[in-house]
């Protein structure tokens, strides 16, 4: 069976939504998968409605999709606006304090399990753990992404961030997921690159040698590092 699904992420900013993200892109990459997502955010620092949606496929795909299969609301306005997309069989993934605002919940603990982790800052990472979980992604994957994130940074957090992951995939071990699938292990196939990283090097392959614009998001992430994440 042909692999399409769509996971959004949503929040409020400084909750660590495209840390989440970028978490699910890097496995599925690594699992020879191909994603497309959406960074979605507000020009502030705290507050206001965040979303990261991306779209799996084990074939090409050159657009985004509507439907949600897999909701990860760290918010209860996430429930609230993105509800409606929900594809049948699908399922919101929050705290339980927040789900009585929907039908098709279940509920992970996200602060509670980071705090036993060692930090609540480790929430995102949790959060990816039990969505890679409910998917049925092979947590050794996770595990090498993990160390390749965070290896360059004190051993803790790499080792509260590996609990924080294997605590939130653990959650939910025993929930059967209509939308989960075998996860094969295929070639790499290419670059994981967003849009700013890709006009960055655009401009550099042009030669553009002088950029001026006010320095925010997204702005600011074309011209401070030209790479691509992998």
């Amino acid at each position: 069976m042909a692999i399409d699904i769509n996971v959004t992420i949503g929040g409020e900013a400084g909750q660590g939504i495209q840390t989440v993200g970028d978490l699910l892109s890097l496995v599925c990459r690594k699992a020879g998968l191909f994603v497309m997502a959406i960074n979605d955010f507000e020009s502030r620092i705290r507050g206001g409605h965040s979303f990261f949606q991306i779209r799996i496929s084990d074939h090409e795909i050159h657009a985004p999709r509507q439907a949600i299969h897999l909701l990860v609301a760290l918010d209860r306005q996430t429930v609230l606006l993105h509800k409606d997309q929900l594809a049948p069989g699908g399922i919101i993934l929050c705290e339980e304090s927040i789900s009585s605002v929907a039908e098709s919940f279940l509920t992970v603990e996200f602060n509670q399990l980071a705090e036993q982790a060692g930090g609540k800052i480790t929430a995102n990472t949790v959060a990816a753990g039990a969505c890679l979980g409910l998917l049925n992604a092979p947590f050794e994957t996770l595990k090498d992404i993990l160390a390749s994130r965070f290896g360059k940074k004190d051993s803790s957090v790499l080792e509260k961030n590996l609990k924080a992951a294997e605590y939130g995939y653990q959650a939910v071990a025993d929930v059967e997921f209509q939308w989960a699938f075998n996860w094969n292990a295929g070639s790499v196939k290419g670059l994981l690159m967003n849009a700013s990283k890709a006009i960055a090097l655009g401009a550099l392959a042009a030669n553009c040698r002088f950029a001026s614009f006010y320095p925010m998001s997204p702005a600011t992430a074309v011209i401070r590092n030209p790479m691509p994440l992998t």
